[in-house]
């Protein structure tokens, strides 16, 4: 895969992210799917893309771990999605 067109420069940033504030983004992102505001073709989107930036400011950031985290909840959405069909 090609970087995303969004990533953004880690030096333009001087604050050092730790493992709480990955897992903050992740679980806010994982929220949004959750709820509804963040459709699920989109949080992949939005997890893949901050995933890439994050990656790049930091080493021994897990990329692979922050997107899983991001879409937990991912394969609920879509039975919930899958049961308001069949009843509606």
């Amino acid at each position: 895969l090609s970087p995303s067109p969004c990533i953004l420069s880690p030096s333009r940033y001087n604050t050092r992210m730790t493992r709480k504030h990955y897992i903050l983004i992740a679980d806010t992102i994982n929220g949004l799917i959750f709820d509804g505001t963040l459709d699920p073709i989109a949080a992949c989107r939005v997890a893949g893309a901050l995933g890439d930036s994050l990656e790049l400011t930091n080493p021994a950031f897990d990329r692979m771990r922050f997107v899983e985290r991001c879409l937990e909840d991912l394969d609920r959405v879509g039975d919930r999605m899958e049961t308001e069909l069949e009843v509606g």
